[in-house]
């Protein structure tokens, strides 16, 4: 995915771009029953009008890049300003223990 990833303190964010040369790096996951994995995704993301507004994060459906083609995929994308915040330049977040 073309954007860029930041480090919000414990957990990171993700936002879009059309810089050619910034990527954000993750797993792709086949959902099995959608609607109610999302709805459970959607709460633990802060995202929805019953959630605090304006939502931490917005989810989007993007086509994701993979070795051999572009794949349909729902992110969610870090919805408030980001000023202040480290960009992970190489696009991957690790979690240190």
């Amino acid at each position: 995915m073309r954007g860029k990833l930041y480090d919000l303190g414990e957990y990171p964010g993700a936002v879009l771009t059309d810089e050619e040369n910034k990527f954000i790096h993750g797993k792709i996951f086949h959902l099995n029953n959608i609607k109610r994995v999302l709805k459970i995704l959607d709460d633990y993301e802060g995202f929805g009008p019953e959630q605090e507004q304006p939502n931490l994060f917005t989810r989007v459906l993007i086509d994701a890049d993979t070795f051999n083609k572009k794949m349909k995929c729902w992110v969610y994308l870090y919805n408030l300003p980001v000023k202040g915040f480290n960009e992970i330049e190489s696009g991957i977040y690790i979690l240190e223990k």
